[in-house]
């Protein structure tokens, strides 16, 4: 099902390639901006570019300061995208990866203290409306149980 040769891959690009091509034109034909991909899109639209690209630094510095590779976390985000793998392990009650954040005093390098900064309120504020969920509790509540206590982060309702 996937490509494993070289020429199977570059086959599979060059469709990517064409396809995205196709819609952007049909979108330009009928005025609109044009449709980059659904993934690439929502997470431009909604914040979600420098949400992840935050995760992306912090992952980099547990890795090459403390030899932590969130493997899971990892491959979640690869199957499901950044939007979905982070609600999941927001939704989870305990992550060995944010024990292991607790256990190294770096809970301020967690996905749920990193959903709680202000820069990303709006953000979450809509997936809440949206999907009915309170991630930001959520997330709060999980960091206060292991006795965070960061101040400047108040959830705003």
């Amino acid at each position: 099902m996937y490509p494993k040769r070289k020429k199977e891959i570059m086959a599979a690009q060059e469709d990517c390639k064409k396809m995205l091509t196709k819609r952007a034109l049909a979108s330009a034909a009928a005025g609109l901006s044009p449709i980059i991909g659904p993934d690439i899109a929502a997470e431009e639209q909604k914040g979600w570019k420098d949400f992840g690209d935050e995760l992306r630094r912090c992952n980099q510095f547990l890795k090459k300061n403390y030899h932590y590779n969130p493997g899971r976390w990892i491959q979640m985000w690869s199957n499901s995208g950044l939007e979905e793998a982070t609600k999941q392990i927001v939704k989870m009650p305990d992550s060995t990866g944010l024990e292991w954040l607790y256990l190294k005093h770096l809970l301020d390098l967690s996905i749920e203290a990193i959903v709680l900064k202000p820069e990303y309120r709006e953000m979450w504020e809509a997936e809440e409306k949206k999907d009915g969920v309170a991630y930001r509790e959520l997330c709060r509540e999980k960091l206060k149980r292991l006795g965070w206590k960061d101040t400047e982060i108040q959830i705003q309702s």
